[in-house]
């Protein structure tokens, strides 16, 4: 009997010990479970690889899986964003190819709203715009540049931006958390209801509806119409704080300069931001034409001339046209008319074409000294080339971009060549200057006025000692 109870006590004492095993067995297996499930979300929260993006406060992960990061030289990471799959998302039309020509190119695209065109271009550091709102007589506005820090990168045959020419282009304002790998997104749109709701609830006045003025928002800036008497105004978009009174006939936004073209008994000036007036109202029109520069193209009783934007001028009023008409030009690739290559301003008189040149250095506060010098050249009675050459393929040049050179024309007959100098390399001696494509292939020409001969203008020019200054 005494040895049925010690087999029984056995046997009890290793069930016991087998289940002891097996509910700690369980107890790991749960608690590694467990450990992995809590990985799982930290990783999915805190992945160093993810970046969560919000739209007017919602996260958006169709937007997450487009972005493309870059290390850049200095070991930051640059996020960039698919440039035309964006605009679809976002309910923009975009397209390959530079907005108004006829070029189908993947290193150009534009993108489309309602209110507003964006141009972008590989490897540039400047978005043209235009504004669709501001179009007088069926022509488009001037075009705007934006200046961004880090070019357009070409990704498998698309272009991408960063997030500071995401913003631009799109009319988005943009808040990351570096440290939380977040980028927080408020559309334009929402800002406006925001702040017309702000503008009713203060009774301030109402909203202006000028596009160009609405983005003033996205500078924390709005421009209100006042009830009273119509008059416009600048008020701060967080503190409603007074910028500008209620005084004046109409205002402007320049987003590039984060100033205001202000109107008042039909003459025009400019306020900054900073409230401080940079170039009183005394003219009759005033144009940006250089925003690195701080140039306005100023008009006053039918005369042209330049201001900088503190007021100096820089070529006075007293010339009947600043700038050529590009209409004809649109192949060329060129947006502005006020200044060829970068740094040529072509002025006319009297049915005489010459050219001031623009000399700036920067000051070590950023500032900038500019100089606009008359240079000294020929009587010129054109500007640009249109080709007499009917062939679909061929284009009208004004510049020869690559070789820094714009084209010239003399008793409304011959055209030739000028350098940034001044200098005609091979003088006025063609009757025709074209561009023709074949074969996805570019080739310039020109047509000697003596033989009649077409040549290559590239092997001319480099025989005369000129070679390319530029890659585009």
């Amino acid at each position: 009997m005494k040895l049925y109870d010690e087999e029984e006590l056995r046997k009890k004492n290793e069930k016991s010990k087998k289940l002891k095993n097996l509910i700690l067995v369980s107890i790991i297996f749960t608690v590694v479970l467990i450990v992995l499930i809590i990985g799982a979300i930290y990783y999915l929260i805190y992945n160093p690889n993810k970046i969560t993006i919000t739209i007017d406060g919602k996260e958006s992960e169709a937007i997450e899986n487009m972005i493309a990061t870059k290390t850049a030289d200095d070991g930051r990471t640059i996020v960039y964003f698919p440039i035309r799959q964006i605009a679809s998302s976002f309910g923009y039309n975009s397209n390959d190819g530079d907005y108004g020509r006829n070029v189908e190119s993947t290193e150009n695209c534009f993108i489309e709203s309602e209110n507003e065109v964006a141009i972008f271009t590989q490897d540039s550091n400047i978005i043209y715009k235009i504004d669709k709102t501001e179009k007088k007589n069926n022509v488009d506005s001037e075009y705007e540049e934006v200046h961004i820090e880090n070019p357009i990168i070409k990704e498998n045959d698309a272009l991408y931006v960063d997030i500071e020419g995401l913003a631009k282009s799109f009319n988005f304002n943009i808040n990351t958390n570096v440290k939380m790998k977040k980028i927080n997104i408020t559309k334009l749109d929402t800002l406006i209801a925001s702040a017309e709701k702000k503008v009713q609830d203060n009774k301030l006045g109402k909203l202006d509806e000028k596009f160009v003025n609405q983005k003033a928002i996205l500078d924390n800036m709005m421009v209100i119409v006042s009830d009273y008497d119509g008059q416009k105004g600048v008020r701060n978009f967080s503190t409603k704080e007074e910028i500008l009174g209620f005084q004046y006939d109409d205002i402007t936004y320049i987003p590039s300069k984060e100033a205001f073209l202000i109107e008042k008994n039909n003459k025009v000036g400019i306020i900054g931001s900073d409230r401080i007036v940079k170039i009183k109202p005394q003219y009759d029109n005033l144009t940006l034409i250089d925003s690195v520069n701080g140039l306005y193209l100023a008009e006053d009783n039918g005369f042209f001339g330049i201001v900088d934007e503190n007021g100096n001028t820089k070529i006075h009023l007293e010339h009947s046209k600043i700038g050529v008409d590009l209409n004809d030009f649109k192949d060329n690739g060129l947006k502005n008319g006020y200044i060829l290559l970068g740094n040529l301003i072509p002025v006319l008189d009297n049915g005489i074409w010459s050219f001031f040149k623009i000399e700036s250095t920067k000051n070590s506060d950023g500032s900038r000294n500019v100089q606009c010098t008359k240079m000294q050249t020929d009587e010129f009675t054109g500007i640009g080339c249109k080709s007499k050459v009917t062939r679909g393929t061929v284009t009208n040049l004004i510049v020869l971009e690559e070789y820094g050179m714009v084209i010239v024309q003399k008793q409304g007959v011959y055209y030739g060549f000028m350098n940034q100098d001044g200098i005609l390399p091979i003088g006025v001696t063609c009757t025709d200057i074209y561009a023709e494509t074949t074969s996805g292939q570019k080739n310039y020409f020109m047509v000697n006025s003596i033989n009649g001969k077409t040549y290559y203008t590239t092997k001319v020019l480099e025989n005369a000692g000129y070679s390319k200054v530029n890659n585009k």
